[in-house]
């Protein structure tokens, strides 16, 4: 099940799939955090903790969370962006009196920092085959099919233009209540890398099936409960009394 929204949201939601018995290994919840906003320490009590409010519902949630998976944006790990990123916190407080808190919302600066330099490298290429710079639609499809080395790392830009992004798979350790990032998928070489030492912890214990046993509306004949209607039943009720009063006057009047 993949599942789009605010976190308080999806804390409820998973509360009462808890309630409904969804958790116990038939599903397994993808939680679409792309920017990490469950994991931020500056709006919830730990940033490791998602499922943590502080509040009677804790112990409740953390169980539900056992079927919860988060999928973000992967933070880039090479050394120009983490430098790059120091550089922008700097300026924006100097110049514009701005703090900027720590979190995948930074990636955002990266990426147009990266999108202005391919822009660039294409208009050159574009001048270089003889092309025009007000020529959009040919500087457009410079752009396009590439892979490109910015300061966010190696990316790749698909037929359409649009940027292949790394994902990360986080997961929730059931001993220590802690999630952590468990595999990658790296959007330039279309490949999951998982972690060394990690683990993905599947609800029940195993992959749940594609369609649960009883399917996703209960229609399985062997789920399903005999059930009768109010005009069934009395007509039963009535052959039942009518086939007993035949019976007690047979044996009355023999």
């Amino acid at each position: 099940v993949y599942v789009c929204c605010p976190p308080d949201i999806f804390r409820g939601l998973m509360l009462q799939a808890h309630r409904e018995g969804l958790t116990a290994g038939e599903y397994a919840f993808f939680y679409m955090d792309l920017f990490g906003s469950s994991l931020q320490s500056s709006r919830f009590p730990d940033p490791t903790l998602p499922w943590r409010r502080g509040d009677g519902n804790d112990g409740a949630a953390r169980e539900a969370y056992k079927a919860v998976m988060l999928i973000t944006y992967t933070e880039p790990q090479n050394p120009e962006y983490h430098s790059f990123l120091q550089d922008i916190k700097r300026t924006s407080q100097e110049q514009f009196n701005f703090t900027m808190e720590d979190g995948l919302e930074d990636f955002i600066v990266g990426a147009f920092y990266d999108g202005v330099m391919l822009y660039g490298q294409a208009v050159n290429e574009t001048l270089a085959l003889g092309g025009s710079i007000t020529d959009g639609l040919a500087i457009t499809l410079q752009m396009r099919n590439r892979t490109f080395q910015g300061i966010t790392g190696l990316l790749r830009i698909d037929q359409n233009g649009d940027r292949e992004m790394d994902h990360s798979l986080w997961d929730l350790d059931p001993a220590s209540g802690v999630f952590e990032v468990v595999a990658i998928y790296n959007g330039t070489t279309k490949k999951i890398e998982t972690i060394p030492g990690k683990k993905i912890h599947w609800p029940g214990n195993a992959v749940p099936r594609e369609v649960p046993f009883c399917g996703f509306e209960n229609e399985n004949p062997l789920c399903q409960k005999a059930s009768f209607s109010l005009l069934e039943i009395l007509a039963l009720v009535m052959t039942l009394l009518l086939f007993g009063i035949i019976l007690t006057a047979f044996f009355a009047y023999r």
